[in-house]
């Protein structure tokens, strides 16, 4: 099982940059100061981001929501890649062609569906289709009160 977070960062041994400006006591650029010192302090850096969230929750907030405005659509591509892989699912955005469970109509096209509220994938079905239950709330009551309608109004035209 991988470890959460971030991927570790590479290991810096000595600096390759030969024409940065050199630490005198490290012997690294600035850059590669910084990148060994992440390293070397990650729990320090973890709780002094901690207290930093613990002392200004607003602020915070304020720049979580602004990170993820301008960074929608990475953070998208990373949740579904998440999901697929949690799910057994292949990691890709490839669609499918075959026949829709739903619908039973032979597609050129069938899209990844994925339950909204877990982040579990469902299975491959038409893009109609997963309209057609998106617009139903996404739940099996949707689905319930949609056809108890369809079955009232087939009764009632039957009767006639």
């Amino acid at each position: 099982m991988k470890p959460k977070g971030r991927p570790p960062l590479p290991a810096v041994v000595e600096c390759p940059h030969t024409d940065r400006k050199r630490g005198a006591r490290s012997g690294l650029c600035q850059n590669c100061y910084r990148l060994r010192w992440t390293q070397q302090n990650r729990e320090r850096q973890r709780a002094a981001g901690a207290r930093y969230r613990d002392k200004n929750p607003e602020r915070y907030k304020q720049q979580k929501k602004e990170y993820r405005e301008r960074n929608r659509e990475k953070l998208r591509a990373s949740d579904r890649q998440k999901r697929r892989r949690q799910n057994g699912a292949e990691a890709t955005t490839e669609l499918r062609s075959g026949v829709c469970p739903i619908c039973q109509v032979d597609r050129e096209k069938l899209f990844l569906d994925h339950d909204h509220s877990s982040g579990l994938t469902r299975g491959w079905i038409c893009n109609r289709c997963n309209a057609g239950l998106g617009s139903l709330g996404d739940n099996v009551e949707g689905v319930r009160r949609a056809l108890a309608y369809l079955e009232a109004f087939y009764a009632k035209s039957s009767g006639h």
